[in-house]
């Protein structure tokens, strides 16, 4: 994706009603409309995003697709809306990609980024030495559990990994995570 607007036209309005972070942002840079954006126009453009190319750009186009196909609702009716007729971006509030104000906060509805929210989240963790050397802030299990938290939940163990490494990484999080309270599995498996 180029660092310009996909059109020269003023952008749309962002509607208070499309939750999404990232597409506020498109919205708000003009690379797709605030309304209805026809979903293979939405999966072409959030594709370009990822970087991928050849085989991974198609399955990540896939999962994109599946992703918007769903955004307005899961019912065979808005099933049918969005393959017809696309995501309705100014109608997202209250559906399945709507966080209620779980986000980061680093992203505005107007895609002003935030930099105090970017300084706030970085005093958080510690620099840990990755498997293949590189340095990643975070927070180890123990961090995480010393919060107190009523629920704790993992998620993103369907971006590559095989499925016994999944597993693997489930059964160890059975294992930290405090038994006595909620525990999650989110964006887990093959999409």
């Amino acid at each position: 994706m180029s660092d310009t607007a996909a059109s020269a036209a003023p952008a749309p309005q962002v509607s208070p009603d499309n939750p999404c972070p990232f597409l506020r942002a498109l919205v708000a840079g003009n690379y797709v409309g605030g309304h209805i954006v026809p979903l293979p126009q939405l999966t072409a453009t959030i594709d370009r995003a990822t970087g991928k190319t050849g085989l991974a750009a198609l399955s990540a186009g896939a999962k994109i697709f599946m992703v918007a196909q769903m955004a307005n609702g899961i019912s065979p009716f808005s099933q049918m809306r969005s393959l017809l007729q696309g995501a309705i971006l100014d109608q997202l509030r209250n559906g399945p990609l709507d966080k209620h104000g779980a986000g980061s906060r680093i992203l505005d509805q107007h895609a002003v980024v935030h930099e105090d929210e970017i300084a706030r989240l970085a005093t958080f963790g510690s620099d840990y030495k990755a498997s293949d050397g590189s340095v990643e802030r975070g927070l180890s299990a123990a961090e995480i559990t010393g919060v107190g938290f009523d629920a704790y939940a993992i998620g993103g163990l369907s971006v590559g990994e095989r499925g016994d490494e999944m597993l693997a990484t489930v059964e160890l999080m059975d294992e930290l995570l405090p038994g006595d309270r909620q525990r999650g599995l989110s964006c887990s498996g093959r999409p």
